[in-house]
């Protein structure tokens, strides 16, 4: 069973190959810009000196001007080797990271028990900031207050507890608090929507429109960070979930035959 579970995926990898390379076009292009400018630089650089060469009087001095041409030109092409080489060594840099997110080997997997998810954990916290800084944004300047505000305002509290909660789970990779983020971003966004949209039309609750604007970035910002913590969380979390219930299948099967050998 185990044995089964180890095999290659090839329509999985066939996907990953395709993102890789994706990825890969954007460094391509880079490289490609950086070659033609570099190739411009040259040329403009020999144009500049071949002139300077032939209107020298003397041949002391077109021995100096060419020194200084191949000193200049070394120093071009050994700027432009530096930067070639960057974005090629970001390139593999950035592949090796994608791969290692999206689909991790034995290793990565294994290193995902002991290290936590930082990236959904941060996100859930910039959910709650932005979600705060939203709230601020609109009760800073609210004239009218009824009983949608006061309802307003236990859903921000709840909704800021939960998200909390729900962040020092996804740190752990908990698949169940996946669907908790994800409802989570839906609210934060439709929260703007029964909220403050029908606020921002209240003639009487004066809201300026830049705060409408604000608190509407801070409200996309939050549920966009979360439904991503949510898709992000459930996937990785699943794949770790899988692999251990490999190794534990492992590990029984070994104590098994450890077992009969006795």
């Amino acid at each position: 069973m185990s044995e089964n579970a180890k095999q290659p995926n090839p329509q999985k990898e066939m996907k990953l190959d395709k993102k890789r390379e994706k990825k890969h076009v954007s460094i391509e292009k880079k490289i490609d810009r950086e070659n033609a400018a570099y190739e411009k630089k040259t040329n403009a650089l020999k144009t500049k000196y071949s002139s300077k060469i032939e209107s020298a009087k003397t041949g002391q001095k077109e021995e100096h001007l060419e020194g200084q041409k191949n000193d200049a030109l070394r120093k071009l092409d050994s700027k432009h080797s530096r930067k070639v080489e960057k974005l090629k060594r970001s390139d593999i840099i950035l592949r090796d990271r994608y791969q290692a997110y999206v689909h991790p080997n034995d290793l990565q997997k294994d290193m995902m028990r002991y290290h936590r998810n930082s990236l959904g954990h941060s996100l859930c916290f910039l959910a709650i900031a932005v979600g705060a800084l939203g709230f601020c944004f609109t009760y800073s300047h609210l004239s009218v207050c009824d009983f949608s505000t006061g309802v307003d305002i236990i859903f921000n509290i709840i909704f800021m507890l939960v998200t909390f909660l729900t962040a020092e789970k996804v740190k752990v990779y908990n698949v169940k608090s996946s669907f908790a983020a994800m409802i989570l971003g839906v609210l934060e966004i439709l929260h703007f929507v029964w909220y403050t949209i029908p606020t921002y039309s209240n003639a009487a609750a004066q809201m300026p429109t830049w705060v409408f604007i604000a608190t509407l970035v801070c409200y996309i910002i939050g549920g966009i960070s979360l439904l991503f913590v949510g898709v992000t969380n459930y996937y990785r979390g699943t794949i770790l979930k899988n692999y251990l219930k490999q190794q534990a299948a492992t590990d029984y099967s070994a104590a098994l035959e450890l077992k009969g050998g006795k």
